[in-house]
């Protein structure tokens, strides 16, 4: 398989466009396509590992970073679950397959041999602002509150990004949400040094008294 080409020459942003995509391997196939910058793929909340982050919450949870490959993760995760597997060990074993399956799913597609994993509980409004982070790709999964935002291209100022939301955004409504979840995988700003990567942000959760908990590999 030759290794997917992500280098692509900047598109105008009237020619980029989204895709909603079911199945995870045919979102990588797509989020390579030079003219598409993020694919979401919807998928059915599992309840046992909702159960379980509920219990996670009440425990305090220690954010996990790391370096990781398709050799070591099961094991990096376990060990950075072992804490609170006691706590659902159903719900803890789920979640833990389905994060080493995204992430051979990424290392795969991506053809890489290396990953930085991230998995942490949100309870701020920290990254509000609309932005393109420095990333080449990125897989992103809420597992539980509300999911990132984004803008569609053609509602992005993209000249006044560094800005408001106000001013970057041309019609506050248009606002997208991926649902808790839900995978995204998002082209940033490492694409092409003049690329169009998709502008996201956190979903604002202080006021409301909301909590995320969220999976993400760049």
């Amino acid at each position: 398989m030759r290794k997917p080409d992500l280098t692509s020459p900047t598109l105008e942003a009237s020619t980029l466009k989204h895709a909603i995509c079911e199945d995870l391997e045919e979102a990588f196939r797509q989020i390579q396509k030079p003219d598409i910058n993020l694919v979401v793929c919807p998928r059915v909340a599992d309840q046992f590992i909702t159960s379980f982050i509920q219990l996670v919450y009440l425990s305090h949870f220690h954010p996990v970073s790391l370096a990781t490959n398709k050799g070591l993760v099961r094991e990096q995760l376990s060990e950075a679950f072992s804490d609170y597997i006691p706590l659902y060990s159903e719900g803890a074993y789920r979640l833990i397959e389905d994060m080493v399956m995204l992430t051979d799913l990424f290392l795969k597609l991506t053809q890489r041999t290396q990953v930085q994993l991230l998995l942490q509980t949100v309870s701020n409004d920290a990254c509000r602002k609309f932005h393109v982070d420095l990333y080449q790709i990125r897989l992103i999964c809420t597992y539980d509150g509300p999911g990132t935002q984004w803008l569609p291209n053609d509602q992005v100022k993209r000249e006044a990004l560094g800005t408001t939301n106000e001013q970057i955004t041309k019609d506050l409504s248009k606002i997208q949400q991926m649902g808790h979840f839900h995978v995204g995988i998002m082209k940033g700003g490492q694409v092409h040094p003049t690329s169009q990567g998709v502008v996201h942000r956190s979903p604002p959760i202080m006021e409301q008294g909301l909590k995320r908990f969220v999976f993400r590999l760049d």
